[in-house]
């Protein structure tokens, strides 16, 4: 599933491995910063993506996929720890 963000290319930012816009896989088309945007004057980024948003983002899609059912919010954010967990394995 290709996700509706930026991507990063990291560079020497000491985040990008914590960083949903670097790690994420993609597929097909999409977009990517020309460079990292992380500033090392103040040690941030103002783009950065928490990994943790990967898990919000994937039981969204899992749930718009299965007709947006009600009160299955627990099931689809732990559907989408599992197929997270597994593509990382």
């Amino acid at each position: 599933m290709n996700l509706d963000i930026t991507y990063c290319i990291g560079g020497d930012c000491v985040l990008r491995f914590d960083c949903l816009r670097h790690t994420a896989e993609y597929y097909g088309r999409f977009d990517m910063f020309g460079s990292a945007p992380y500033d090392h004057e103040t040690e941030s980024c103002e783009l950065f993506m928490s990994n943790a948003q990967q898990v919000n983002t994937t039981a969204y899609f899992l749930w718009q996929e299965a007709g947006c059912p009600s009160d299955a919010d627990m099931y689809f954010w732990l559907e989408a720890k599992k197929k997270i967990a597994d593509s990382v394995s």
